[in-house]
């Protein structure tokens, strides 16, 4: 029988087919690790800043750091360095609060200064950022609210100058029971807000449903309802608020993939930025 060239052409490509199907699979690809991220607020709801430290149990480098948060390990000794170009302070780790302390008494918190942070790991990895207190105040925000069980739906609105570009921050919490007898706030949303330079007013709705597991019929009658709280925030804030909202709206969503949420950090992974409340 005589073989033509296609025939030939043929029976080399099944030869190699079959002798790749008889070895493992080599590749290049390299796993992702799980990378250390930092998330620190310069507020001023209370007289202590904390700054946690956290990496990751699961491998998982993506910047999708909404589950990974909670399912994290404390990184408990690394060197925290704070300054306001003026005065640099070193912050200790607490084990109360399971994060890196500083005072506002020995760093204050003063609109308009820029602040930078490094947290330094004993292998020598170091990563920064930079932020910036904005100068404008908290506006004067009204709502009307609709409320059924659950489900709220807010209308926002307020005034402001025409002029600057601004980043607001409209949180919710609630208060809930701890066993001790006291109640703590447990923040259930975030929605950042930007305002434009052309702009002078903002108005905006909002639907809230409360998780099943904050929301019954006794809670409600004990008056354990939402609270809303308005803050300055800067863009660094503003995307980083963006950036988790949009990872939790394509939670479920088939046609939606998590993208990374926002860092300003050099060097690694984190959010630094202020949540002023006055």
């Amino acid at each position: 029988m005589q073989l033509n060239f296609k025939t030939i052409f043929l029976l080399i490509i099944s030869w190699f087919l079959i002798v790749s199907c008889e070895r493992p699979l080599e590749t290049d690809l390299v796993l992702p690790k799980a990378t250390p991220f930092v998330t620190f607020y310069l507020t001023d709801i209370s007289d202590t800043l904390k700054l946690f430290f956290k990496k990751p149990i699961s491998a998982n480098d993506s910047g999708v750091i909404i589950d990974e948060y909670h399912n994290s390990l404390n990184i408990t000794d690394a060197l925290v360095l704070i300054d306001d170009g003026l005065v640099q302070r070193q912050m200790h780790y607490d084990s109360s609060y399971r994060s890196y302390l500083i005072d506002t008494n020995a760093m204050p918190l003063l609109k308009g200064r820029e602040y930078h942070i490094s947290v330094t790991q004993l292998d020598g990895t170091r990563m920064e950022a930079s932020t910036v207190i904005p100068a404008y105040d908290v506006p004067s925000i009204n709502y009307t609210a609709l409320k059924q069980e659950k489900n709220y739906t807010y209308d926002f609105s307020f005034n402001d100058a025409i002029g600057e570009e601004k980043y607001y921050l409209l949180q919710f919490s609630q208060l809930m029971p701890e066993n001790d007898g006291d109640t703590v706030e447990v923040v259930l949303k975030s929605f950042p807000i930007l305002k434009q330079e052309n702009q002078d007013y903002i108005d905006m709705v909002v639907n809230f449903t409360l998780p099943n597991h904050f929301y019954t019929p006794a809670k409600e009658e004990i008056n354990y309802g939402l609270l809303i709280r308005p803050y300055v925030i800067n863009k660094d804030m503003f995307l980083y608020f963006n950036s988790i909202n949009s990872n939790l709206s394509a939670t479920g969503n088939p046609y939606s993939s998590p993208s990374p949420v926002y860092s300003n950090f050099t060097g690694g992974r984190g959010i630094f930025g202020p949540v002023i409340s006055k």
